[in-house]
């Protein structure tokens, strides 16, 4: 939102080893699921447009709050049927209209994982000096979970408004 750019990282050594923030496409292909940035990018705040931010790991605790809490908000906030989630997935409803898509991750080590089985999203609220908090969903779960990851993993976003 300041014209900072992100550099994109498609190189395993180069994302392993970033000191930058960086994105990439799950397996260097831009489909559908978006793009999977590093914390340094998403902890920067920069990522989305002007009046917008990444939501603080409190902001994703009151959205799970909101729609019935960790053991079924996954479910609520999924994107119902089988075109971009593995099956079964017969708990997910979307009735928030979030529309979660599977866009799995990219690991430390740059390896991809889980497309169109989970989706994980960054806060931008650190835990440590090396992770940040995150929210994941699984497609065979009606949860959503909570959890940290190392900083150079490369997750989704969600924009929120200011």
């Amino acid at each position: 939102n300041d014209g900072t750019p992100v550099s994109y990282d498609p190189v395993d050594v180069l994302w392993a080893d970033s000191a930058y923030t960086s994105y990439c496409w799950y397996n260097n292909d831009s489909i559908v699921y978006g793009a999977l940035y590093n914390w340094l990018a998403a902890g920067t705040n920069k990522l989305c447009p002007a009046g917008w931010h990444i939501p603080s790991d409190e902001e994703w605790t009151t959205l799970t709050t909101y729609v019935g809490g960790e053991s079924t908000a996954g479910g609520i906030l999924m994107e119902a049927g089988n075109v971009h989630w593995q099956t079964p997935n017969s708990s997910q409803t979307n009735e928030t209209g979030f529309t979660a898509l599977s866009g799995g991750y990219r690991n430390y080590g740059s390896v991809y994982s889980n497309i169109k089985r989970s989706a994980y999203w960054w806060s931008s609220t650190e835990s440590s000096a090396t992770n940040a908090w995150c929210r994941n969903i699984y497609y065979n779960f009606p949860n959503i979970t909570r959890t940290n990851t190392n900083k150079y993993s490369g997750l989704s976003v969600r924009c929120i408004k200011d």
